[in-house]
Protein backbone atom coordinates (compact mmCIF):
# COMPACT_ATOMS: atom_id res chain seq x y z
CA UNK A 1 0.00 0.00 0.00
CA UNK A 2 1.56 3.54 -0.86
CA UNK A 3 2.22 6.17 1.51
CA UNK A 4 1.50 9.57 1.72
CA UNK A 5 3.86 12.22 2.15
CA UNK A 6 5.13 15.57 1.52
CA UNK A 7 7.94 17.59 -0.25
CA UNK A 8 8.52 21.00 1.68
CA UNK A 9 11.20 24.05 1.05
CA UNK A 10 11.29 27.21 2.56
CA UNK A 11 8.19 28.43 -0.27
CA UNK A 12 5.81 26.45 2.48
CA UNK A 13 7.38 28.97 5.20
CA UNK A 14 7.10 27.51 9.05
CA UNK A 15 5.28 24.06 9.27
CA UNK A 16 3.50 23.11 12.86
CA UNK A 17 4.88 19.26 12.26
CA UNK A 18 3.26 17.94 15.37
CA UNK A 19 -0.63 19.09 12.95
CA UNK A 20 1.11 17.47 9.96
CA UNK A 21 2.14 14.23 11.10
CA UNK A 22 -1.52 13.27 11.46
CA UNK A 23 -1.96 13.06 8.06
CA UNK A 24 1.22 12.24 6.63
CA UNK A 25 3.44 8.94 6.48
CA UNK A 26 6.50 11.08 5.32
CA UNK A 27 8.21 14.16 4.28
CA UNK A 28 10.90 14.82 1.34
CA UNK A 29 13.10 18.39 2.90
CA UNK A 30 14.56 20.68 0.83
CA UNK A 31 18.27 21.02 2.31
CA UNK A 32 19.92 22.76 -0.39
CA UNK A 33 20.70 24.38 -3.83
CA UNK A 34 23.89 25.07 -5.70
CA UNK A 35 27.17 25.31 -4.18
CA UNK A 36 28.00 24.51 -0.74
CA UNK A 37 27.88 28.21 0.64
CA UNK A 38 25.83 29.12 4.06
CA UNK A 39 23.22 31.43 1.99
CA UNK A 40 22.22 28.07 -0.66
CA UNK A 41 21.08 26.19 2.70
CA UNK A 42 17.52 26.22 2.29
CA UNK A 43 16.62 28.56 4.93
CA UNK A 44 13.48 26.37 6.75
CA UNK A 45 15.83 23.21 6.07
CA UNK A 46 16.91 22.66 9.27
CA UNK A 47 13.50 24.20 10.78
CA UNK A 48 11.91 21.23 8.73
CA UNK A 49 14.61 18.50 9.75
CA UNK A 50 14.08 19.11 13.78
CA UNK A 51 10.56 18.83 13.50
CA UNK A 52 10.35 15.64 11.33
CA UNK A 53 12.80 14.08 13.81
CA UNK A 54 11.18 15.76 16.97
CA UNK A 55 7.80 14.11 15.95
CA UNK A 56 9.17 10.64 14.56
CA UNK A 57 7.88 11.64 10.84
CA UNK A 58 10.48 9.49 8.47
CA UNK A 59 11.99 11.84 6.06
CA UNK A 60 14.52 12.48 2.97
CA UNK A 61 15.88 15.23 1.68
CA UNK A 62 16.47 17.11 -1.53
CA UNK A 63 19.08 19.18 -3.28
CA UNK A 64 18.12 21.22 -6.61
CA UNK A 65 21.13 21.41 -8.83
CA UNK A 66 22.60 24.31 -10.53
CA UNK A 67 25.51 22.44 -11.50
CA UNK A 68 27.28 22.78 -14.91
CA UNK A 69 30.04 19.80 -15.45
CA UNK A 70 30.61 16.67 -13.52
CA UNK A 71 33.03 18.07 -11.08
CA UNK A 72 30.59 20.52 -9.93
CA UNK A 73 27.58 17.81 -9.85
CA UNK A 74 30.03 15.89 -7.42
CA UNK A 75 31.10 19.03 -5.13
CA UNK A 76 26.95 19.65 -5.21
CA UNK A 77 26.52 16.34 -4.17
CA UNK A 78 28.55 16.89 -1.04
CA UNK A 79 27.41 19.52 -0.14
CA UNK A 80 23.84 17.73 0.05
CA UNK A 81 26.07 14.56 1.70
CA UNK A 82 27.39 17.16 3.93
CA UNK A 83 23.41 18.44 5.60
CA UNK A 84 22.18 15.05 5.29
CA UNK A 85 25.06 14.36 8.07
CA UNK A 86 23.55 16.58 10.37
CA UNK A 87 20.49 13.89 10.40
CA UNK A 88 22.40 11.19 9.31
CA UNK A 89 20.25 8.57 11.66
CA UNK A 90 17.33 10.28 10.81
CA UNK A 91 17.70 11.65 6.58
CA UNK A 92 16.41 7.50 4.40
CA UNK A 93 17.78 9.25 1.15
CA UNK A 94 18.83 12.20 -0.64
CA UNK A 95 16.96 13.27 -4.15
CA UNK A 96 18.37 14.87 -7.18
CA UNK A 97 16.08 17.64 -8.58
CA UNK A 98 17.29 18.75 -11.87
CA UNK A 99 14.94 21.30 -13.70
CA UNK A 100 14.16 23.74 -15.58
CA UNK A 101 15.88 26.82 -13.97
CA UNK A 102 19.19 24.28 -14.26
CA UNK A 103 18.79 24.57 -17.55
CA UNK A 104 18.74 28.27 -18.28
CA UNK A 105 21.48 28.90 -15.38
CA UNK A 106 23.45 26.81 -17.46
CA UNK A 107 22.50 28.83 -20.82
CA UNK A 108 22.89 31.74 -18.57
CA UNK A 109 26.71 31.14 -17.76
CA UNK A 110 27.49 29.66 -21.36
CA UNK A 111 27.42 25.95 -20.05
CA UNK A 112 26.11 22.83 -22.05
CA UNK A 113 25.97 20.13 -19.35
CA UNK A 114 25.69 16.46 -20.32
CA UNK A 115 22.58 16.20 -17.68
CA UNK A 116 22.94 12.13 -17.49
CA UNK A 117 26.64 12.06 -17.15
CA UNK A 118 26.26 14.79 -14.33
CA UNK A 119 22.74 13.13 -12.47
CA UNK A 120 25.12 9.90 -12.55
CA UNK A 121 28.25 11.44 -10.79
CA UNK A 122 25.89 13.07 -8.48
CA UNK A 123 23.91 9.87 -7.53
CA UNK A 124 26.89 7.81 -7.19
CA UNK A 125 28.55 10.01 -5.19
CA UNK A 126 25.25 9.94 -2.88
CA UNK A 127 25.59 6.32 -2.86
CA UNK A 128 28.89 5.85 -2.24
CA UNK A 129 28.00 8.07 1.19
CA UNK A 130 25.68 5.47 2.13
CA UNK A 131 22.16 6.96 1.05
CA UNK A 132 19.61 6.03 -1.21
CA UNK A 133 19.85 8.43 -4.57
CA UNK A 134 16.89 9.09 -5.97
CA UNK A 135 16.03 11.10 -8.95
CA UNK A 136 13.30 13.53 -9.53
CA UNK A 137 12.22 14.05 -12.88
CA UNK A 138 8.73 14.56 -14.90
CA UNK A 139 8.01 13.07 -18.74
CA UNK A 140 9.36 15.73 -20.79
CA UNK A 141 12.99 15.57 -18.85
CA UNK A 142 12.80 11.91 -19.20
CA UNK A 143 12.66 11.94 -22.89
CA UNK A 144 14.47 14.69 -24.44
CA UNK A 145 17.10 15.64 -21.54
CA UNK A 146 18.35 12.26 -20.35
CA UNK A 147 19.76 8.74 -21.81
CA UNK A 148 17.47 7.14 -19.59
CA UNK A 149 18.86 3.77 -20.34
CA UNK A 150 21.63 4.95 -18.34
CA UNK A 151 20.10 6.52 -15.38
CA UNK A 152 17.22 4.49 -15.07
CA UNK A 153 19.05 2.37 -12.72
CA UNK A 154 18.78 4.72 -9.83
CA UNK A 155 15.19 5.11 -8.07
CA UNK A 156 12.61 7.90 -9.18
CA UNK A 157 10.69 10.27 -7.87
CA UNK A 158 8.56 11.33 -10.68
CA UNK A 159 6.72 14.49 -11.02
CA UNK A 160 3.13 14.22 -12.78
CA UNK A 161 -0.02 15.89 -10.90
CA UNK A 162 -3.17 15.28 -12.47
CA UNK A 163 -2.63 11.88 -14.04
CA UNK A 164 -4.52 8.83 -13.46
CA UNK A 165 -1.54 6.92 -13.06
CA UNK A 166 2.46 7.50 -13.33
CA UNK A 167 3.82 7.00 -17.15
CA UNK A 168 7.08 5.28 -15.79
CA UNK A 169 7.38 3.03 -12.67
CA UNK A 170 9.01 4.80 -9.78
CA UNK A 171 9.35 4.84 -6.09
CA UNK A 172 7.74 7.97 -5.77
CA UNK A 173 5.15 9.80 -7.19
CA UNK A 174 4.48 13.75 -6.68
CA UNK A 175 0.59 13.73 -8.01
CA UNK A 176 -0.12 17.00 -6.95
CA UNK A 177 1.29 20.68 -6.48
CA UNK A 178 -1.80 22.25 -4.64
CA UNK A 179 -2.74 19.59 -1.55
CA UNK A 180 -3.95 20.79 1.74
CA UNK A 181 -2.17 19.24 5.15
CA UNK A 182 -3.27 20.86 8.79
CA UNK A 183 -0.31 22.46 9.96
CA UNK A 184 0.76 24.11 6.61
CA UNK A 185 -0.80 27.40 5.25
CA UNK A 186 -1.42 27.64 1.48
CA UNK A 187 -0.56 24.56 -1.20
CA UNK A 188 1.75 21.89 -0.69
CA UNK A 189 3.09 19.18 -3.11
CA UNK A 190 1.92 15.54 -2.23
CA UNK A 191 3.43 12.44 -3.02
CA UNK A 192 2.72 8.47 -2.96
CA UNK A 193 5.74 6.25 -1.69
CA UNK A 194 5.58 2.58 -2.85
CA UNK A 195 9.04 1.38 -2.39
CA UNK A 196 9.08 0.98 1.46
CA UNK A 197 13.21 0.29 2.11
CA UNK A 198 12.90 4.14 1.30
CA UNK A 199 11.41 4.59 5.03
CA UNK A 200 12.70 1.30 6.50
CA UNK A 201 15.45 2.14 9.34
CA UNK A 202 18.11 0.51 7.73
CA UNK A 203 17.66 3.20 4.26
CA UNK A 204 20.94 4.63 4.89
CA UNK A 205 22.90 1.46 5.03
CA UNK A 206 20.93 0.07 1.77
CA UNK A 207 22.22 0.86 -2.04
CA UNK A 208 19.10 0.92 -3.99
CA UNK A 209 18.07 -2.28 -5.30
CA UNK A 210 18.13 -0.59 -9.20
CA UNK A 211 21.59 0.40 -8.94
CA UNK A 212 24.72 -1.78 -10.36
CA UNK A 213 25.57 -4.34 -7.73
CA UNK A 214 27.71 -6.11 -10.23
CA UNK A 215 31.03 -5.28 -7.71
CA UNK A 216 30.60 -5.07 -4.24
CA UNK A 217 31.13 -1.31 -2.09
CA UNK A 218 34.28 -0.94 -0.45
CA UNK A 219 33.64 -0.15 2.85
CA UNK A 220 36.53 2.81 3.69
CA UNK A 221 36.17 3.44 7.60
CA UNK A 222 36.98 7.46 7.56
CA UNK A 223 39.80 8.48 8.78
CA UNK A 224 40.99 6.33 5.56
CA UNK A 225 39.07 8.26 3.60
CA UNK A 226 40.53 11.92 5.43
CA UNK A 227 44.35 10.66 4.80
CA UNK A 228 43.37 10.01 1.16
CA UNK A 229 41.80 12.55 0.40
CA UNK A 230 44.31 14.59 1.86
CA UNK A 231 46.99 13.17 -0.76
CA UNK A 232 45.46 14.58 -3.42
CA UNK A 233 45.77 17.85 -2.08
CA UNK A 234 50.06 17.41 -2.75
CA UNK A 235 50.77 20.19 -5.24
CA UNK A 236 47.98 22.39 -4.78
CA UNK A 237 48.56 26.07 -4.02
CA UNK A 238 46.42 28.14 -1.40
CA UNK A 239 44.61 29.82 -4.12
CA UNK A 240 43.15 26.36 -5.40
CA UNK A 241 42.08 25.57 -1.73
CA UNK A 242 41.02 29.30 -0.55
CA UNK A 243 39.20 30.31 -3.56
CA UNK A 244 38.31 27.06 -5.76
CA UNK A 245 37.40 25.00 -3.26
CA UNK A 246 36.33 27.17 -0.33
CA UNK A 247 35.58 30.02 -2.20
CA UNK A 248 36.57 32.72 0.03
CA UNK A 249 37.68 35.10 -2.07
CA UNK A 250 40.48 35.92 -0.14
CA UNK A 251 43.57 33.97 0.20
CA UNK A 252 44.19 33.56 4.43
CA UNK A 253 45.34 31.15 6.96
CA UNK A 254 45.30 28.25 4.05
CA UNK A 255 47.47 25.83 5.82
CA UNK A 256 44.54 25.60 8.33
CA UNK A 257 42.14 26.06 5.45
CA UNK A 258 43.03 22.77 3.84
CA UNK A 259 41.60 20.93 6.27
CA UNK A 260 38.92 22.24 6.25
CA UNK A 261 38.60 21.75 2.21
CA UNK A 262 39.78 18.08 2.66
CA UNK A 263 37.07 17.94 5.06
CA UNK A 264 34.43 19.25 2.64
CA UNK A 265 35.57 16.86 0.20
CA UNK A 266 34.97 13.83 2.50
CA UNK A 267 31.45 15.29 3.62
CA UNK A 268 32.49 15.24 7.13
CA UNK A 269 32.12 19.15 8.32
CA UNK A 270 29.70 19.17 11.26
CA UNK A 271 30.21 15.65 11.82
CA UNK A 272 34.25 16.28 12.85
CA UNK A 273 34.66 19.96 12.38
CA UNK A 274 32.55 22.48 13.13
CA UNK A 275 31.55 24.07 10.22
CA UNK A 276 33.22 25.22 6.61
CA UNK A 277 35.61 27.78 8.83
CA UNK A 278 36.18 26.53 11.50
CA UNK A 279 39.45 24.55 11.09
CA UNK A 280 42.67 23.25 12.55
CA UNK A 281 43.44 25.07 16.06
CA UNK A 282 40.14 27.04 16.04
CA UNK A 283 37.94 23.58 16.01
CA UNK A 284 40.33 22.19 18.88
CA UNK A 285 39.42 25.70 20.97
CA UNK A 286 35.69 25.91 19.80
CA UNK A 287 34.61 21.63 19.48
CA UNK A 288 36.95 20.23 21.98
CA UNK A 289 35.07 17.73 23.18
CA UNK A 290 32.66 18.01 20.78
CA UNK A 291 33.94 16.34 17.56
CA UNK A 292 37.66 15.12 18.76
CA UNK A 293 40.21 16.19 21.30
CA UNK A 294 43.39 17.94 21.58
CA UNK A 295 46.12 17.43 23.51
CA UNK A 296 49.56 18.70 24.05
CA UNK A 297 52.56 16.88 23.13
CA UNK A 298 53.63 14.35 25.75
CA UNK A 299 50.49 13.39 26.91
CA UNK A 300 49.27 10.76 24.30
CA UNK A 301 51.23 9.70 21.15
CA UNK A 302 49.93 11.16 17.88
CA UNK A 303 48.30 8.88 15.45
CA UNK A 304 47.78 9.24 11.98
CA UNK A 305 44.87 11.57 11.11
CA UNK A 306 45.72 13.93 14.29
CA UNK A 307 45.93 17.41 12.99
CA UNK A 308 49.61 18.22 14.01
CA UNK A 309 49.96 21.93 15.67
CA UNK A 310 53.51 24.22 15.43
CA UNK A 311 54.31 26.90 17.52
CA UNK A 312 57.34 29.02 16.35
CA UNK A 313 59.71 31.41 18.65
CA UNK A 314 58.33 34.15 16.45
CA UNK A 315 54.72 33.02 17.41
CA UNK A 316 54.14 35.80 20.33
CA UNK A 317 51.37 36.40 22.51
CA UNK A 318 48.84 33.58 22.49
CA UNK A 319 45.40 33.81 22.76
CA UNK A 320 44.59 30.84 24.38
CA UNK A 321 46.39 27.28 24.96
CA UNK A 322 44.97 26.44 21.68
CA UNK A 323 46.53 28.88 19.29
CA UNK A 324 49.61 27.68 16.74
CA UNK A 325 51.31 29.19 14.17
CA UNK A 326 51.06 26.47 11.59
CA UNK A 327 49.05 23.16 11.67
CA UNK A 328 49.28 20.22 9.26
CA UNK A 329 47.99 16.61 8.86
CA UNK A 330 49.59 13.69 10.27
CA UNK A 331 50.16 10.98 7.52
CA UNK A 332 51.97 8.59 9.76
CA UNK A 333 54.15 7.81 13.19
CA UNK A 334 57.49 6.11 13.52
CA UNK A 335 58.84 6.52 17.03
CA UNK A 336 59.90 9.84 16.86
CA UNK A 337 59.59 10.95 12.99
CA UNK A 338 56.28 11.57 12.20
CA UNK A 339 55.37 12.17 8.34
CA UNK A 340 52.61 15.34 7.85
CA UNK A 341 51.09 16.24 5.27
CA UNK A 342 50.67 20.20 4.94
CA UNK A 343 49.67 23.57 3.49
CA UNK A 344 51.40 26.54 2.89
CA UNK A 345 54.72 25.64 3.15
CA UNK A 346 58.47 26.77 1.38
CA UNK A 347 56.24 29.78 -0.42
CA UNK A 348 58.24 33.07 -1.19
CA UNK A 349 57.56 36.23 -2.61
CA UNK A 350 54.87 38.89 -3.08
CA UNK A 351 53.38 35.43 -4.12
CA UNK A 352 53.22 33.10 -1.20
CA UNK A 353 50.16 31.51 -1.89
CA UNK A 354 50.73 30.44 -5.14
CA UNK A 355 54.22 29.57 -4.85
CA UNK A 356 53.73 27.56 -1.59
CA UNK A 357 52.13 24.20 -2.16
CA UNK A 358 50.24 21.41 0.17
CA UNK A 359 53.51 19.12 0.91
CA UNK A 360 54.50 15.64 2.37
CA UNK A 361 56.69 16.70 4.92
CA UNK A 362 58.67 14.78 7.40
CA UNK A 363 58.88 16.56 11.27
CA UNK A 364 59.64 15.05 14.73
CA UNK A 365 57.86 14.69 17.43
CA UNK A 366 61.04 16.22 19.66
CA UNK A 367 61.39 19.21 17.60
CA UNK A 368 60.54 22.48 19.85
CA UNK A 369 58.15 23.70 17.00
CA UNK A 370 55.54 20.86 17.61
CA UNK A 371 53.14 21.96 20.34
CA UNK A 372 49.64 19.97 20.53
CA UNK A 373 47.66 17.68 18.23
CA UNK A 374 43.92 17.58 18.02
CA UNK A 375 41.98 13.76 17.15
CA UNK A 376 38.74 14.15 15.91
CA UNK A 377 36.82 11.29 16.68
CA UNK A 378 37.10 9.23 13.91
CA UNK A 379 33.77 6.64 13.68
CA UNK A 380 34.32 3.09 14.71
CA UNK A 381 37.64 3.87 16.92
CA UNK A 382 37.84 3.64 20.38
CA UNK A 383 37.75 7.14 22.11
CA UNK A 384 36.53 9.49 24.47
CA UNK A 385 33.61 11.51 23.79
CA UNK A 386 34.65 14.80 26.29
CA UNK A 387 37.38 16.75 28.04
CA UNK A 388 37.40 13.87 30.77
CA UNK A 389 39.61 10.77 30.74
CA UNK A 390 37.87 7.07 30.21
CA UNK A 391 38.73 4.24 29.82
CA UNK A 392 40.03 2.97 26.28
CA UNK A 393 38.79 -0.19 26.89
CA UNK A 394 35.02 -1.18 25.79
CA UNK A 395 33.26 -4.53 26.89
CA UNK A 396 31.24 -6.89 25.60
CA UNK A 397 28.67 -5.36 27.23
CA UNK A 398 26.23 -3.35 25.34
CA UNK A 399 24.31 -0.45 27.15
CA UNK A 400 20.92 1.00 25.53
CA UNK A 401 19.82 4.31 26.25
CA UNK A 402 17.18 6.99 25.07
CA UNK A 403 16.14 10.32 26.79
CA UNK A 404 13.20 13.03 26.17
CA UNK A 405 13.11 16.37 25.79
CA UNK A 406 11.10 18.78 27.53
CA UNK A 407 8.15 19.39 25.61
CA UNK A 408 9.33 17.22 23.22
CA UNK A 409 9.20 13.67 22.41
CA UNK A 410 11.41 10.47 23.27
CA UNK A 411 14.41 10.27 20.96
CA UNK A 412 15.45 7.23 19.21
CA UNK A 413 17.69 4.36 20.97
CA UNK A 414 21.47 5.07 21.06
CA UNK A 415 24.02 2.51 21.57
CA UNK A 416 27.40 2.35 23.89
CA UNK A 417 29.13 5.62 21.61
CA UNK A 418 27.62 5.02 18.09
CA UNK A 419 25.83 8.66 18.78
CA UNK A 420 24.89 10.46 21.86
CA UNK A 421 21.01 10.87 23.31
CA UNK A 422 19.70 14.00 23.20
CA UNK A 423 19.12 16.97 20.77
CA UNK A 424 21.60 20.24 20.86
CA UNK A 425 20.00 22.58 23.67
CA UNK A 426 17.02 21.18 24.04
CA UNK A 427 16.59 20.09 27.88
CA UNK A 428 16.13 16.77 29.13
CA UNK A 429 13.39 15.70 31.35
CA UNK A 430 13.45 11.85 31.03
CA UNK A 431 16.22 8.71 30.90
CA UNK A 432 15.83 5.26 30.12
CA UNK A 433 18.29 2.78 29.89
CA UNK A 434 19.35 -1.23 29.70
CA UNK A 435 22.17 -2.95 29.11
CA UNK A 436 22.54 -6.54 27.19
CA UNK A 437 23.74 -8.42 29.73
CA UNK A 438 23.37 -7.69 33.91
CA UNK A 439 21.59 -4.62 35.12
CA UNK A 440 21.96 -1.05 35.62
CA UNK A 441 20.32 1.61 37.89
CA UNK A 442 19.95 5.09 37.57
CA UNK A 443 18.55 8.45 39.08
CA UNK A 444 18.25 11.65 38.31
CA UNK A 445 17.73 14.59 40.38
CA UNK A 446 15.91 17.75 38.97
CA UNK A 447 16.28 21.29 39.08
CA UNK A 448 15.98 23.56 41.78
CA UNK A 449 15.76 20.23 43.91
CA UNK A 450 18.07 19.25 47.07
CA UNK A 451 17.59 15.23 46.57
CA UNK A 452 17.96 12.87 44.21
CA UNK A 453 14.03 10.89 42.15
CA UNK A 454 14.09 6.97 43.65
CA UNK A 455 16.69 4.55 41.69
CA UNK A 456 15.11 3.04 38.54
CA UNK A 457 16.44 -0.43 37.64
CA UNK A 458 16.85 -0.89 33.89
CA UNK A 459 13.59 0.12 31.91
CA UNK A 460 11.17 -0.75 34.57
CA UNK A 461 10.26 2.83 34.39
CA UNK A 462 12.27 6.23 33.67
CA UNK A 463 14.13 8.12 35.51
CA UNK A 464 12.56 11.78 36.16
CA UNK A 465 9.27 13.29 35.38
CA UNK A 466 8.51 14.84 32.09
CA UNK A 467 8.21 18.85 32.42
CA UNK A 468 11.00 19.05 34.43
CA UNK A 469 14.53 19.31 33.46
CA UNK A 470 17.34 17.18 34.84
CA UNK A 471 20.84 18.65 35.75
CA UNK A 472 22.30 15.54 37.37
CA UNK A 473 22.84 11.85 37.13
CA UNK A 474 23.95 8.84 38.78
CA UNK A 475 24.42 5.29 37.26
CA UNK A 476 25.94 1.79 38.17
CA UNK A 477 26.10 -1.02 36.80
CA UNK A 478 26.07 -4.64 38.71
CA UNK A 479 24.45 -7.77 38.61
CA UNK A 480 26.32 -10.43 37.70
CA UNK A 481 28.65 -12.94 39.77
CA UNK A 482 31.58 -10.95 37.86
CA UNK A 483 30.42 -7.40 37.91
CA UNK A 484 33.38 -6.46 39.76
CA UNK A 485 34.96 -6.46 36.10
CA UNK A 486 32.84 -3.94 34.65
CA UNK A 487 31.71 -0.31 35.30
CA UNK A 488 29.26 2.11 33.95
CA UNK A 489 30.85 5.58 32.19
CA UNK A 490 29.03 8.20 31.62
CA UNK A 491 29.31 11.66 30.60
CA UNK A 492 26.67 14.43 29.69
CA UNK A 493 26.95 17.91 27.87
CA UNK A 494 25.28 20.99 29.34
CA UNK A 495 22.86 23.76 27.68
CA UNK A 496 24.33 26.45 25.82
CA UNK A 497 27.93 24.07 25.91
CA UNK A 498 29.72 23.26 22.93
CA UNK A 499 32.05 20.45 25.53
CA UNK A 500 30.91 17.45 27.27
CA UNK A 501 32.06 17.19 31.11
CA UNK A 502 34.16 14.77 32.50
CA UNK A 503 33.28 11.26 32.49
CA UNK A 504 32.15 9.25 36.06
CA UNK A 505 32.30 6.17 36.94
CA UNK A 506 30.26 4.29 38.12
CA UNK A 507 28.29 5.71 41.09
CA UNK A 508 28.95 3.07 43.91
CA UNK A 509 28.22 3.66 48.13
CA UNK A 510 31.71 5.14 48.50
CA UNK A 511 31.04 7.64 46.33
CA UNK A 512 28.29 9.34 46.93
CA UNK A 513 29.24 12.08 45.43
CA UNK A 514 29.51 10.82 41.73
CA UNK A 515 27.46 12.36 39.10
CA UNK A 516 27.25 13.75 35.68
CA UNK A 517 26.48 17.41 35.14
CA UNK A 518 26.36 21.07 36.91
CA UNK A 519 23.99 21.52 39.91
CA UNK A 520 21.65 24.28 38.29
CA UNK A 521 22.21 23.95 34.79
CA UNK A 522 19.91 21.65 32.31
CA UNK A 523 21.71 18.47 30.94
CA UNK A 524 21.00 18.09 27.30
CA UNK A 525 23.35 15.12 25.76
CA UNK A 526 24.07 11.96 27.27
CA UNK A 527 26.80 9.68 26.40
CA UNK A 528 26.86 5.94 28.01
CA UNK A 529 29.32 3.03 27.73
CA UNK A 530 30.30 -0.30 30.02
CA UNK A 531 33.96 -0.92 30.34
CA UNK A 532 35.77 -3.48 31.55
CA UNK A 533 37.51 -2.19 34.67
Amino acid sequence: MAKKGIDVSYANGSVDWNKAKNNIDFAIIRSSFGSDLPSQIDSYFFQNADGCKKNNIPFGTYHFAYFTDVNKAKDEADFAIRLANEYKRYVKFIALDIEEDSERYANAVGANPNWTECAVAFMERIKNAGYIPILYSNYSWIKSKFNYDKINKYKLWYAAPDVQKPYYDCAVWQYSWNGKINGINGDVDMNYLYDDILLSDSATAIIAKNTDTSSKIKTVDDKTKFLDTARKYIGVNGNYVCNTKLRLGMIVDWCAYSISAIMKDCGFIRKYQGGIYGFASDAAREDNGKYGEWFTKGSKAPQPGDYIMFRYSSFLNPIDKYSASHVGVVESVNGNTLTTLEGNVDGYGSDWAGTSSFKRKTRYLSSGDVYAFYRPYWQGEKNTTSTGTSSDTQSDIDVIYQVHTVGGAWLPDVKNLEDFAGLENRAIDGIRISVSKGHIRYRVKLIGSTSYLPWVRDREDFAGILGKKIDCIQIEFYGLSHTAQYQAEYCVSTINSTEYLPWVKNYNNKNTDGYAGIVGTAIDKLQIKITNI
